[in-house]
């Protein structure tokens, strides 16, 4: 949701997130309160990379579009 509408992310680097997000989220190590708040402080204090990332959020969300994983998913399950 946060990338259908521009805003960039901050993710734990395990899991799908970090794939999901790719280059309109910023990732922090699992566990590490430092980790997390240095991702914060970068997307707060850079406004330049704040705006490249919600950029690439719309983007990227336009690959999780109904229509594009509908497609998806028809033509697997015909194969089937």
């Amino acid at each position: 949701e946060a990338m259908n509408f521009g805003v960039p992310s901050i993710v734990p680097q395990e899991g799908g997130s970090e794939w999901v997000g790719g280059e309109s989220a910023l990732n922090f190590e699992n566990g590490d309160a430092g980790s997390l708040a240095r991702a914060l402080e970068t997307i707060l204090n850079d406004p330049k990379r704040r705006r490249d990332m919600g950029e690439a959020a719309k983007k990227r969300s336009s690959d999780f579009s109904e229509e594009v994983v509908g497609r998806k998913l028809a033509v697997l399950l015909s194969s089937l």
